[in-house]
């Protein structure tokens, strides 16, 4: 498995990597825009009406839009999505899907787009989804992975009209433009800022990263690290500095490759990692994992495994033992569930 923190790790469920294909202990409080935190570096969880999405901004269409118009942004949105992830985070697609065009398809199916225009307080309109898709499909990978805050300005939280304290599914239900989460629902309140804590569930206000249950100011290449988390997405840190990451064949140590470009370290060397089929001998210490969201179940981390099959909506899952769960659902009780923002009530 490839992660830019071993510390943040990598939410497969929460995730179509986005706040549904991808989450993690990241800042929210982008919608539809950033990278997600787990995709190779620690950016902004992308939300599309999941409820595992925490802080939200513009995302499903709203009820200014008619039925067609919401159907068509939610899937220019979509497609948008699948091919900044293709173009800036490549691995994310030949880990979990087939290509491109199924990740498209899994995140229309899962991400509670059209319907989160419906959800009780909403800010959504289908003008702000189509001016976020048009930013994501300007902003530059570099952009997209470190939630820069101007490329994605059409993609930033609008307040909605639930008070804290009420249940929320989606951040853009609240006023404070956040859901503080604890399991697939929340409450609306005020996102955690900088010396806050912070979990995968309740992540930090946008900008900021969740390190050690912390709420850290990600910085700029040239500054002090103690974790890839106190850098920039885009950056990870080595010799307690912010720096670039290694390229394909550079001497490395642990988390200083490349992840966007799919490399980790083996051997101590940066090496790209080979993805196989379900019922494949797997080896993650040695750079080969599974495909299509498998679980490599090993029976130590010294020898090599098995990749079972990821469980279908519905199917029995194990966040341990495997296997997991398809992009954008969440084993919950020990099945694969599909979150529902709308149930939160």
């Amino acid at each position: 498995m490839i992660t830019k923190s071993l510390g943040a790790g990598l939410v497969l469920v929460a995730a179509l990597g986005l706040g549904v294909l991808m989450a993690g202990c990241g800042s929210a409080g982008t919608d539809l825009g950033a990278a997600p935190q787990g995709a190779g570096g620690s950016g902004t969880p992308v939300d599309s009406g999941n409820a595992t999405s925490g802080s939200t901004v513009v995302g499903a269409p709203g009820p200014s839009g008619s039925g067609t118009d919401a159907t068509a942004a939610c899937n220019d949105w979509a497609a948008a999505s699948c091919h900044k992830l293709a173009l800036c985070d490549a691995w994310v697609i030949e880990s979990q899907f087939e290509d491109e065009a199924a990740c498209q398809k899994r995140l229309v199916a899962v991400g509670g787009c059209v319907s989160s225009f419906a959800l009780r307080g909403t800010s959504r309109t289908v003008a702000r989804l189509e001016a976020c898709t048009a930013a994501l499909n300007r902003a530059t990978c570099s952009a997209w992975r470190d939630n820069d805050e101007t490329a994605l300005a059409p993609c930033r939280a609008v307040p909605g009209a639930l008070a804290d304290g009420v249940a929320c599914g989606v951040g853009a239900q609240c006023q404070s433009a956040h859901c503080r989460f604890s399991g697939d629902c929340g409450v609306c309140g005020p996102a955690p800022v900088a010396g806050d804590t912070c979990s995968n569930d309740d992540r930090c206000a946008p900008g900021l990263n969740c390190r050690n249950g912390l709420c850290v100011q990600p910085q700029t290449a040239g500054a002090s690290c103690e974790d890839n988390l106190d850098c920039l997405a885009s950056l990870v840190c080595s010799g307690a500095h912010c720096v670039q990451p290694r390229s394909a064949g550079q001497a490395c140590t642990s988390n200083t490759c490349d992840a966007y470009a799919g490399l980790r370290c083996v051997d101590g060397v940066c090496r790209s990692s080979e993805y196989v089929a379900p019922g494949r001998s797997c080896d993650e210490a040695n750079g080969v994992s599974c495909a299509l969201g498998g679980f490599c179940r090993q029976t130590s981390s010294s020898s090599p495994g098995t990749c079972l099959v990821a469980a279908k909506d519905g199917g029995a899952c194990d966040l341990s033992k495997g296997p997991h769960c398809l992009r954008g659902a969440t084993c919950t009780g020990g099945f694969c569930k599909v979150p529902d923002a709308s149930a939160c009530r």
